[in-house]
């Protein structure tokens, strides 16, 4: 009678684990990340390369006495069939706030970010860029990987 009785719990044990709908499921992650090429009028990379005109650009937000900075990383990239340095910025969290973008502490720019925050059963919430503003004017949609070209 114990043996059928281990039969029966096994097997319950299977059913009842193998009916978990998330169990197997890669998650897709937030995107959170955008990339820019700041130009000049004449489509001089002002970041990089001979004609940078400044030595370091920083994306930071201000939240009371709190600043967050975010990771700012340089990539090579075709345009044109000629290689350009872009920059891919991470904003590791969603953020209400207006993001400063320094230019050398001689200038700064603002980035507003419209973000979408969704739920889901298995993978928590996750949230994604939907659009941002520059300098509260210029307004871009974000369609998966795109350089957005910001001319200075």
């Amino acid at each position: 009678m114990n043996f059928l009785y281990s039969i029966a719990f096994v097997f319950c044990a299977l059913v009842f684990t193998s009916c978990d709908p998330c169990r197997n499921l890669d998650c897709v992650t937030s995107d959170l990340e955008l990339s820019f090429l700041f130009l000049d009028e004449a489509g001089n990379n002002v970041a990089y390369g001979d004609s940078a005109a400044y030595d370091s650009i920083r994306f930071y937000s201000l939240n009371g006495i709190d600043t967050t900075f975010y990771s700012a990383r340089p990539y090579l990239y075709q345009r044109n069939s000629i290689s350009d340095t872009a920059i891919a910025v991470e904003f590791n969290q969603p953020t209400t706030s207006d993001i400063l973008i320094d230019y050398d502490g001689q200038e700064q720019d603002t980035l507003v970010l419209d973000i979408t925050s969704r739920k889901t059963k298995c993978c928590g919430t996750i949230s994604d860029i939907s659009s941002f503003r520059y300098n509260n004017a210029v307004s871009y949609g974000d369609d998966g990987f795109v350089i957005h070209e910001i001319i200075k």
